[in-house]
C-alpha cells in the first residue's frame, strides 16, 4: 500500500511540476547565455569591457562550450517564439 501511494505521489508531482521546472531551467540557461554573451562576446565578434571578463571567466569556462553550442545552433520558428 505504501509503495502504491509513493508511486501515485511521484506521478502526481511529475504531472503537475515537471513542465514548470523544465521551463524555469530553460529560462535560467537563456538568461545565463545573455549574460555570458555580454561578458565573453568578443569570441563571437562582440566588443566588451576587459574588467568584467577578468572577473567572470574563471566561473564560466566550464560552461562555455555549452553556451557556444546554444548560440551557434540553428533554431526553427517554434523555438524562437517559445
Amino acid at each position: 500500500m505504501r509503495k502504491l501511494r509513493n508511486i501515485i505521489r511521484d506521478v502526481f508531482i511529475g504531472v503537475t511540476t515537471y513542465d514548470t521546472i523544465h521551463s524555469l531551467q530553460r529560462k535560467r540557461f537563456q538568461s545565463e547565455c545573455l549574460l555570458m554573451l555580454s561578458i565573453m562576446g568578443d569570441r563571437l565578434g562582440l566588443n566588451t569591457s576587459c574588467y568584467y571578463k577578468l572577473i567572470f571567466i574563471p566561473y564560466w569556462m566550464k560552461r562555455f562550450k555549452q553556451f557556444e553550442e546554444e548560440l551557434l545552433r540553428e533554431k526553427d520558428f517554434f523555438e524562437k517564439i517559445s
